[in-house]
């Protein structure tokens, strides 16, 4: 390329010669041309569409060849009337003037070129404010066209510069930013630069972010900021790039709707506005729809794992439940145990006491018997005989075991006995009061719990606190104390019903505990007593209160068992 501008500049150099020659032989011939800056920028005014550097090359040679010709006409023409006698002086003047014009334009020529080709833009050949120029040599033209008309439109006093009030007004009422935007202001008026022209314009575009965005940023552009996805394909087929936001910007109807295939004018200007906000002020501020998305996957987490909390509260509240339903079964069952020992000793209770009845009403008899007359107690006589003949032999039996066994308890060892079983008694009746509170509590407190169930936010709370896990509590230490209780009672029944049969004594049927402390602890002699009257009034022995309380407490327990029972199963 540089051999062809070489030739080319080689002709045009001997051209230039073969015209000054001839312009010298046929006469002066003055033409007025201005090779300036401005004749330059109005070439390019009636031709906007030069954009070949060689071409403009030539032209500008070929401009400063006209001028250095005429320039040595004019030289000729003016010297023309000096006279014979300075006709070689002229002649040697000529030839170094042309000589040393045609040198210079030619460096000028090839300085140019290569100062265009090595640069890329026309900023050695072309004024700082020289639009025109400056566009017709750099290669997006129709990007600088479109920074341009972003810059005229900014540019609202039209001094050819952008000042900060411009740029704040441009802000507020083009883009809408009613706070924030100081940081992409201060961005836009680089290192302080308080105004901007259209080269600055141009260098800070070529400079910015925005203008190397490649097409997957710019349609992520599109579908975040923007806002528009379904274009996101259109973008993607005509390869949209950052570079091709300012004619976005300008909305170009030629890009944006013939090209593009935009049709939707709000789309349009939304689209502008976007791009025009990017290509002056860089790249999108952070909105905050990252930050409400993030408030939004939170709360969405929080429900979530608060809906997890809640099935797993429901889950262990139903856990419990069925657990304090089967404590429940096992205390019921355990009471049940408890009801059929009160059933035993009832049972054996009235055998003693049918025993003792029919002993008391033989005696009674007997006492009865010589004051009846002998007509009407005849039978009864005999009757009673016969039944004295039986206890003397029962009495004769039991003489011949003693005397066989070798061995007879002491007097007073059944009235201890008898003493032992009250305090057993006694102690066994405080441990089923204990049982049967507990049971009442542990009514009173399922009584609660099913009642807080009954509301939607009782049982949400009820979900989340310790009732339950008391109430569970209470139920088994409940069935615990009953089944105690029972198991005390059967092995009291069954050792003292032993302790009977081996020594042949009466002591579940007895006369009382208060007795028998005025017997054993009382007054002197008070056992001899006591024996007498265990062994003469043994039929009127009963069963001692505390016996009875347990009968009757135990049946009022059974009871309201039932009915705790039947709560919890609701």
């Amino acid at each position: 390329m540089r051999k062809n501008t070489i030739w080319n500049y080689s002709l045009i150099f001997f051209c230039c010669v073969l015209k000054s020659i001839s312009t010298l032989d046929h006469g002066p011939h003055t033409v007025s041309v201005d090779s300036n800056r401005h004749n330059t920028q109005h070439q390019y005014k009636q031709n906007p569409n030069v954009a070949s550097q060689r071409h403009s090359s030539h032209e500008s040679g070929q401009s400063l060849h006209n001028s250095q010709s005429e320039h040595v006409t004019h030289i000729a023409a003016s010297h023309a009337g000096s006279g014979g006698e300075h006709s070689t002086h002229l002649a040697q003047n000529l030839h170094r003037s042309s000589y040393n014009l045609l040198s210079e334009a030619m460096s000028q020529a090839v300085s140019n070129e290569f100062s265009s080709m090595g640069s890329g833009s026309a900023d050695g050949a072309c004024a700082a404010d020289d639009f025109d120029c400056y566009s017709g040599s750099v290669q997006d033209r129709f990007g600088m066209e479109a920074i341009a008309s972003l810059h005229r439109q900014l540019d609202d006093d039209d001094n050819g510069n952008i000042d900060l009030s411009e740029s704040d007004d441009f802000l507020r009422e083009e883009l809408k930013y009613d706070s924030g935007y100081e940081k992409r202001q201060k961005a836009f008026h680089f290192n302080d630069d308080m105004h901007i022209s259209v080269k600055e314009l141009w260098e800070a575009w070529l400079r910015s972010e925005v203008h190397n965005w490649t097409i997957e940023q710019t349609t992520d552009w599109l579908a975040q900021s923007v806002q528009l996805p379904q274009y996101v394909d259109l973008f993607k087929l005509h390869k949209v790039t950052g570079a091709a936001l300012p004619r976005l910007a300008v909305n170009n109807l030629q890009y944006v709707g013939n090209v593009l295939g935009i049709k939707d004018p709000i789309h349009k200007q939304k689209i502008s506005l976007k791009a025009m906000d990017v290509v002056l002020f860089g790249p999108p501020r952070e909105t905050g729809t990252r930050w409400k998305d993030y408030i939004l996957v939170t709360l969405l987490l929080s429900a979530i794992i608060g809906c997890w909390y809640a099935y797993q509260q429901n889950k262990n509240a139903k856990r419990h439940l069925r657990r304090m339903a089967q404590d429940m079964e096992g205390l019921q069952r355990a009471e049940q145990s408890l009801q059929e020992m009160q059933k035993e000793l009832e049972r054996a209770r009235m055998e003693q006491e049918n025993v003792a009845t029919e002993k008391l009403d033989l005696e009674r008899r007997l006492k009865e018997a010589p004051t009846l007359s002998s007509s009407n107690s005849d039978l009864e006589v005999q009757q009673l005989k016969k039944e004295i003949e039986m206890l003397r032999n029962e009495l004769s039996r039991a003489e011949f075991e003693l005397v066989d066994n070798c061995w007879s308890p002491p007097p007073q060892l059944q009235s201890w006995l008898q003493y032992t079983y009250e305090l057993e008694s006694k102690n066994h009746q405080k441990k089923r009061t204990s049982a049967e509170k507990q049971l009442q509590s542990a009514r009173e407190a399922c009584e609660k719990l099913r009642k807080k169930r009954s509301s939607l936010v009782g049982a949400f709370v009820s979900t989340h606190g310790k009732s339950i896990d008391d109430v569970d509590r209470s139920i088994v230490e409940a069935r615990n104390a009953l089944g105690d209780v029972t198991n005390e009672l059967q092995e009291r029944l069954h050792r003292w019903k032993q302790i009977e049969t081996c020594l042949g004594l009466n002591i579940v049927n007895n006369n009382g505990l208060p007795y028998l402390e005025n017997v054993l602890y009382g007054r002197n002699g008070g056992l001899q007593s006591s024996m007498g009257m265990s062994s003469t009034k043994g039929s009127r022995a009963r069963i001692t209160n505390s016996t009875e309380d347990l009968d009757d407490e135990s049946i009022q327990g059974k009871l309201n068992f039932e009915n705790f029972s039947l709560l919890a199963t609701e």
